[in-house]
């Protein structure tokens, strides 16, 4: 399993968050999670 802290400025779309994460996963992860603070994940 692979856990990434996700810290986003106001403003960022979900689209900007998974690119970034895709960016700099290993070929072919899998099993793998976001983590980030409450109020930033209930941001639109």
């Amino acid at each position: 399993m692979i856990t990434v802290g996700v810290g986003a400025s106001t403003g960022v779309t979900v689209e900007e968050v998974l690119a970034a994460v895709d960016a700099v996963l290993p070929p072919g992860a899998r099993g793998v999670q976001l983590a980030t603070l409450t109020r930033r994940g209930l941001e639109p």
